[in-house]
């Protein structure tokens, strides 16, 4: 327990691979995933945890709370749940805070040791009820999850390496509202935006009121329509998590729900105001960035520890079997880099690259896979062409619909333009092994009804062997590296 002394603010990274723990946008489930600087930085924040030190039970025991960008904790499902632990994991949550002491909620850590692990980082996270902490590796899903379970048999799972965050020495600004144009309302248009109640207190004033409707996410719409109601702008917007729960500045856009919003509105130079913390993101954000110019290694071998606000330090690199540690000049073994716009601009020229190298290949593909239809349409078999021609319509349909999907989307849509187009690298590929292969079977002009089967004497096969053989190994390989993205995430937008 330690390790969480005296720290404001913490982010959890997996020990087995870069990946860092953040509450989902829709404000009750969690996930883990890279750090990135989205939409207003709006992920760098779900990744930052709030540290609050409890003592309950008998004899008394020190716990953790861990609270989230939208107030609420992370938390495990209740204990009278456990009877479905036997067969499968539970999935880790954000929870309210509606009694004092929620078991599924406090949190002790148990500290871990070996050589290659960063002294008093990585801990082992078990509930009030003995329940472990586990970052999921799954293949197949879009985002990898969190869940709990008393099994302990892959301790490596379990491993979390605390990165401690500073407190911010200035009071982060909220996202700028996006402004509406052809394709958000179109969009609209086609998927009603969110629309939720409001429910707002001045704190210490007992002011309250509410908005009846409120629409989309946009936490600076919500404040300046606020500002309009009670005539004034200066406050903090912050949010409950229950009757128990402590104030959160909300930062980010609203979570993407239509539960009814608890807002609490902190004047300045009031109590609760000088008490607001504030994390400070620069260090995280060129944590990110800036590891693969330490040693040219993945940040997922080392540990670090992230403080300072001036600069980001790497006192401590603890090394993995096999490496040598990089030489620096600065004092005490520290790896310095000052706080700049660099790490944003890196994220971002990330982001430019993701899309553009898949906005290269959607273009590409179904501009050239009507070449090679109008190619091979000749030689298509009588009685199948239409049906063929249908299923190329309903795929070509399908990718011109996902690329401004992956233009123009949010989340969601460029999730479903990055699956989508490895569906279209797989067809397309198909198409053309296809076409290839008519114009083997079809070397004569003249148009049959029927594909012959040419047979190879010397080695057995038939043309429909071999091409299928290739449109096989080929497809394979498609899949292949699309579940290797879906379990690495290379592919994925910053954003996504």
């Amino acid at each position: 327990m330690e390790v969480f002394q005296g720290v404001e603010f913490v982010a959890l990274r997996v020990w087995c691979c870069n990946s860092y723990l953040h509450a989902d946008e829709n404000g009750r489930s969690v996930y883990h995933g890279n750090l990135r600087g989205g939409s207003g930085g709006g992920s760098l924040h779900n990744a930052v945890w709030a540290v609050e030190e409890v003592v309950a039970g008998v004899p008394p025991t020190r716990y953790v709370l861990l609270r989230g960008a939208y107030g609420r904790y992370l938390g495990s499902p209740d204990a009278p749940d456990r009877e479905r632990e036997g067969c499968c994991s539970l999935e880790a949550a954000q929870r309210d805070r509606d009694v004092l002491d929620v078991g599924a909620i406090m949190w002790r850590a148990v500290g871990c040791s070996g050589p290659d692990l960063a002294r008093g980082c990585v801990v082992l996270l078990h509930d009030k009820s003995g329940r472990y902490l586990r970052g999921n590796q799954t293949f197949l899903a879009r985002r990898p999850g969190v869940s709990v379970h008393s099994d302990v048999d892959n301790e490596t799972s379990l491993r979390w390496e605390v990165v401690r965050v500073t407190p911010s020495q200035v009071r982060p600004e909220l996202p700028i509202a996006t402004e509406c144009n052809l394709t958000k309302n179109l969009v609209a248009a086609c998927f009603p935006p969110l629309r939720r109640q409001i429910q707002f207190v001045t704190a210490g004033a007992g002011a309250a009121g509410n908005i009846d409707v409120f629409t989309g996410k946009s936490v600076q719409l919500l404040r300046e329509k606020l500002a309009g109601i009670l005539g004034y702008d200066e406050f903090t917007l912050c949010v409950r998590a229950g009757i128990h729960g402590r104030l959160t500045p909300l930062l980010i856009d609203l979570p993407r729900s239509r539960e009814t919003l608890h807002i609490v509105l902190v004047r300045p130079n009031s109590e609760a105001d000088d008490q607001l913390l504030f994390p400070n993101l620069n260090a995280l954000l060129l944590l990110a960035s800036v590891t693969s110019h330490i040693s040219g290694s993945s940040s997922s071998d080392r540990g670090y520890a992230v403080s300072g606000s001036n600069g980001l330090r790497l006192p401590l690199i603890t090394l993995r079997p096999n490496e040598t540690a990089p030489q620096s000049s600065t004092p005490h073994n520290a790896y310095t880099l000052p706080l700049t716009d660099n790490g944003t601009a890196a994220t971002a020229k990330a982001d430019d690259e993701i899309w553009n190298k898949r906005q290269i290949g959607y273009v590409y593909i179904l501009s050239t896979s009507l070449a090679v239809l109008f190619l091979a349409r000749p030689f298509l078999p009588a009685g199948y062409d239409g049906w063929m021609l249908a299923a190329f319509a309903s795929v070509w349909g399908l990718g011109n619909v996902c690329l401004p999907c992956g233009m123009f989307g949010e989340r969601i849509c460029k999730s479903l333009s990055r699956h989508v187009g490895h569906i279209l690298y797989m067809t397309f590929s198909a198409l053309v092994i296809y076409g290839i292969y008519l114009l083997a079977v079809h070397a004569d002009p003249t148009h049959s009804a029927s594909v012959p089967a040419l047979a190879l004497p010397s080695l057995g096969l038939t043309w429909e062997g071999v091409f299928g053989l290739i449109g096989v190994l080929v497809s394979f390989g498609h899949l292949f590296f699309w579940v290797k993205c879906c379990y690495t995430g290379v592919d994925r937008d910053r954003e996504a």
